[in-house]
């Protein structure tokens, strides 16, 4: 069993009941969603101790985020909470075919406002595997500078870093930006997805 630590933004997900534009639909059902989350409940369901680190609002999604990381064996001790600023989330439409229509409120949110300063309480004994995408890489220039603090301190720990450029254009401001930043972030990865 390896101890992992994992940090992205947990968001809210409301999944469109029945069929139409999103701006017409009536009926949601809510979940939680992210990429990194998804990594994190996988670990956990294969018997790893798995940390998360993330930030989320004082809201209904931070709230359903935070019960849903305890449902699933996942430590929250690292995910604080924003007074000032929501939990990102998702709107997803209802297809029969083809890809759904995606929309991401995720702008100015709690994650959004991670500082590397946050990570100062972070207790890396016994931690032998990080696992980061390229997706908060793409979110602000502080998140940006999280990320690459958390992945030196790995580094200097002896800590497996594996890396998942999750490639998703639409959050970066060019490409040319994005395939700067996602390669210089694999260069400090043990395992690059």
């Amino acid at each position: 069993m390896s101890k992992v630590l994992t940090i992205g933004e947990a968001m809210g997900l409301l999944i469109a009941e029945e069929m139409g534009p999103l701006e017409e639909v009536e009926h949601f059902s809510r979940h939680v969603c992210g990429a990194e989350l998804n990594y994190a409940v996988g670990m956990a369901r294969l018997g790893n101790d798995v940390s998360y680190i993330s930030k989320v609002g004082v809201d209904p999604f931070g709230k359903c985020i935070c019960n849903f990381l305890k449902a699933n064996g996942i430590h929250d001790d690292y995910v604080w909470t924003d007074d000032d600023h929501m939990t990102g989330f998702q709107m997803k439409e209802k297809v029969l075919e083809g890809d759904p229509t995606v929309a991401n409120i995720r702008k100015h949110t709690a994650f959004s406002h991670f500082q590397p300063a946050d990570l100062a309480g972070i207790d890396w004994t016994g931690v032998d595997h990080l696992h980061v995408t390229g997706i908060p890489l793409a979110l602000s220039e502080s998140c940006r500078e999280t990320i690459y603090t958390l992945m030196m301190r790995a580094h200097g720990k002896g800590v497996r870093i594996s890396f998942d450029p999750n490639l998703r254009p639409m959050l970066w401001k060019s490409q040319e930006i994005m395939a700067r930043v996602i390669n210089d972030a694999a260069q400090y990865a043990d395992i690059v997805m």
